[in-house]
């Protein structure tokens, strides 16, 4: 062990003991500070970094919250399947498959209905419920929707 100290080595329990000097602190804060201001601009300023955007997919306009969140739960869905498909195992198990089962069955059906749906007033009882449905399903499903 104190040949460990010899060669600079430091295990966990003397970690917390080491003293560090006053111009690695400076030096870590400065790289922090520089790391942090860059990631500061790519989340606002580059698309593919603006994770906290979710598209909806609605041309601009008013519409109501529960069209909001309709469109933008199914297009992340679309997004997912599209971005997962073939990259992840999901036949590992019985959880993951019936995850999956939902992804699909819910982007296959956004897919033909999200032209037409909420477009119409009228819009039918039953095709309201087919998409609480699957709606329910993806959210039942969360705990495993993840990119690799």
């Amino acid at each position: 062990m104190s040949d460990m100290k010899d060669t600079g080595y430091v295990t966990w329990g003397e970690f917390d003991a080491r003293k560090i000097r006053w111009y690695e602190r400076l030096w870590w804060r400065a790289c922090r500070a520089c790391k942090d201001t860059q990631w500061w601009f790519r989340h606002r300023f580059e698309p593919r970094h603006r994770y906290h955007f979710v598209s909806t997919g609605m041309p601009p306009g008013y519409y109501d919250p529960d069209l909001r969140l309709i469109h933008a739960l199914f297009n992340e869905t679309s997004r997912f399947v599209e971005r997962t498909r073939g990259v992840v195992a999901w036949d590992a198990d019985e959880g993951h498959s019936e995850a999956w089962r939902a992804f699909t069955g819910a982007a296959e059906w956004w897919v033909t209905h999200k032209g037409t749906l909420f477009d119409d007033p009228r819009t039918e009882e039953a095709e309201w419920r087919e998409a609480e449905e699957h709606m329910m399903a993806v959210i039942e499903n969360l705990r495993v929707m993840w990119y690799p």
